[in-house]
């Protein structure tokens, strides 16, 4: 589950109110796992204030959380607060997921490739073929 929402700031004072991404994932045995990155300051709990907003949910309401993200990163850059880049952000899910690919192994003889979960969104995005190795 992926949202933003307005929320009292726990480091500014400058800034009570902040724009902060919240992420949260249920686990097979119930257990939940979450985090949050700020986004952007807010000087007061004022909706127009939070004017990514909008895109931010529009993007989650298509299915596109890395864009999401990538925007939440962009108006984080500009208010210079420490959002990670989409692809760095740790994944909430403790158990490995893996995924495979074909391609091409040291012997230059089709192989299947595997690969743990990314940091990003719990899955690696592996090309549709995968390079093959040069000796």
């Amino acid at each position: 589950m992926h949202w933003f929402d307005r929320v009292e700031s726990r480091t500014s004072e400058q800034s009570p109110y902040e724009l902060r991404y919240f992420r949260a994932y249920e686990g097979e045995s119930g257990d939940i796992h979450h985090d949050s990155y700020p986004v952007m300051p807010l000087a007061e709990d004022d909706p127009n204030l939070a004017w990514p907003l909008h895109g931010l949910d529009m993007y989650l309401e298509k299915g596109d959380v890395f864009m999401a993200q990538q925007f939440a990163k962009d108006v984080s850059d500009a208010y210079e607060q420490p959002f990670p880049h989409p692809l760095e952000l740790p994944s909430l899910n403790p158990e490995p997921e893996y995924y495979f690919g074909y391609g091409v192994g040291p012997n230059n003889m089709p192989s299947l490739e595997e690969d743990e979960n990314s940091q990003a969104f719990g899955q690696r995005l592996l090309p549709d073929i995968l390079l093959y190795h040069t000796t």
